[in-house]
Formats: structure tokens, C-alpha cells, sequence
């Protein structure tokens, strides 16, 4: 599905102050510009049509081949990473916000990292900062999409879990993923650019609008090894998600932390 050297030749008149890397295959699209950030700190762009090594949240691994689009994009942001909450979901809202231009299913954020079409798992996001200066902080910001194939032996990656989904953008082709990742990137580029603390707090009904659980829906907590049942209350104006325990409202961060539907554990 992923033609390298057209999507190269678009995304290098798009996207002409970025490092871009393309790769027939390769361990990791995250780990890659983590270590370049060693060596050079540069607005870059990693793609490659298969991933072996892929992780994501809390370590888990993230496969991926020529039916999926795996990538990750290194830039700046000018606030330190003590300041940084609400920046996962912000950068959702944006994937939503793209993703909307090239089809018309309707998707749902899954906190604190996950897009979903009705049930089913269609994306993930992982971030990480490999650098950080004394006035920016570099993050890597890796996405896998489980893109519709004509194939129907279809191997989607296997954090998808057991139900994954697939985006169904109409009549696929290089040209319109490269337009796609053009747009994911300069949408994220902007939103680094404009960032500050206390931002999402601006976006919170945005996020309240594709959110993927029901206010007062029943959830099941899983952090680190312990799990615990409550009711969703939804996030707060920082991106912490909100459940009430025993009557007690407890504040998650991402990281650790995972909630799932009861009727689905």
C-alpha cells in the first residue's frame, strides 16, 4: 500500500524545513529519532512500511507492516515538561481533527493514547522526549493507523488487541496518504508552536465531544498491578481522567495506567 518514493517526493515539497527518513523496514520509527535527538535536534519525519521493534504504552509491543502506517515526528515545544499536561490529548484532538478530512467515520479518543471507530482500536500514540534545553522540549511523537486493505488476510499490529479496526479512507494511494501525513504533521507542527500550560483546559469539551467513554459508565482501573471498579467522571481541565471509587474520586495520569469497559475485561 505505502509507496516510499512517492509519499518521499510530496512530503519533501510539503514539509521542506523537516529531516525526513523513509525505511523499508526498521526497528522502530520512535526509537530511531530518539537517537538522532542525541546527535542533532531538527524538525524530523520517520515512515517506514514495516516496523519490527514498535512499543508503545507501558512497554507493549507495536508490529506493523506494509498495510499499516507507522510513523513519528520530532519537534520542539517551548514550555518545560513539568507544563506539558493535556499534550496527549491535544495531540488526539489533532489526529481526529486530520483524519476527519479523509473520511467520514467517527472516531473517539480512548484515554489516555488510543482512537477507536465505534469498538474497535484503529490508532495509537506514543510520546517521548528525548531532549530537553534550557528554553525548549524536543518530544517524539510516534502514531500507528490500522488502514484499510483490499486484502483480506489483513495483520494489524498486535497492541490492536483482539477487535482492532481499520480507518477506511476511500480509494487509497500514495498520493492521498502523502497528503494525509502532511497534514497530520503541519496540524502538529501548529499546535507545538501555540502551546502553553493550561491550554486544554480550553479544549476540554472538544475532548468531551469524542471521548470514548460515557460520563458515569462502569470502568475497570488497571495501575501497575492492582486493578480497581468505578464509575468514569471524565477528565479534568490538566488531562487527568477522573473515576470515582468506594465513593472517592480518584485523578489518573498517563503513564501506567489503563481503563477498559467492564463488559469488555
Amino acid at each position: 500500500m505505502i509507496d516510499l518514493d512517492v509519499i518521499k517526493t510530496q512530503l519533501s515539497e510539503s514539509l521542506q524545513d523537516y529531516e525526513l527518513f523513509f525505511f523499508d523496514e526498521l526497528p522502530s520509527t520512535n526509537r530511531y529519532l530518539h537517537e538522532l535527538a542525541k546527535k542533532r535536534l531538527v524538525k524530523s519525519f520517520c515512515l517506514t512500511s514495516k516496523q519490527t521493534a514498535g512499543y508503545g504504552q507501558r512497554s507493549r509491543q507495536w508490529f506493523s507492516d506494509h498495510r499499516s502506517l507507522t510513523f513519528s515526528i520530532l519537534l520542539p515545544l517551548s514550555e518545560p515538561p513539568a507544563n506539558l499536561d493535556g499534550i496527549t490529548q491535544l495531540i488526539a484532538l489533532k489526529l481526529v481533527e486530520s483524519l476527519s478530512d479523509f473520511t467520514a467515520q467517527r472516531f473517539s479518543i480512548k484515554w489516555p493514547n488510543d482512537l477507536y471507530v465505534d469498538d474497535r482500536k484503529v490508532g495509537g500514540i506514543l510520546l517521548e522526549i528525548p531532549a530537553i534545553t534550557a528554553d525548549q522540549t524536543w518530544m517524539v511523537v510516534g502514531v500507528g493507523l490500522n488502514l484499510h486493505s483490499d486484502d483480506d488476510k489483513v495483520n494489524y499490529p498486535s497492541s490492536a488487541g483482539p477487535n482492532p479496526g481499520m480507518i477506511e479512507i476511500t480509494d487509497v494511494n500514495p498520493l492521498k496518504i502523502a497528503c494525509l501525513l502532511s497534514d497530520i504533521a503541519l496540524n502538529l507542527e501548529s499546535l507545538f508552536q501555540g502551546f502553553h500550560h493550561g491550554q486544554f483546559e480550553h479544549y476540554l469539551l472538544n475532548y468531551q465531544l469524542v471521548d470514548y467513554f460515557q460520563r458515569g459508565s462502569k470502568v475497570i482501573v488497571y495501575d501497575n498491578d492492582q486493578n480497581s471498579t468505578g464509575l468514569y467522571q471524565g477528565l479534568n481541565t490538566n488531562g487527568e481522567v477522573q473515576v470515582m471509587i468506594d465513593h472517592s474520586l480518584k485523578t489518573y495520569r498517563s503513564g501506567s495506567v489503563s481503563i477498559r469497559p467492564v463488559e469488555n475485561v
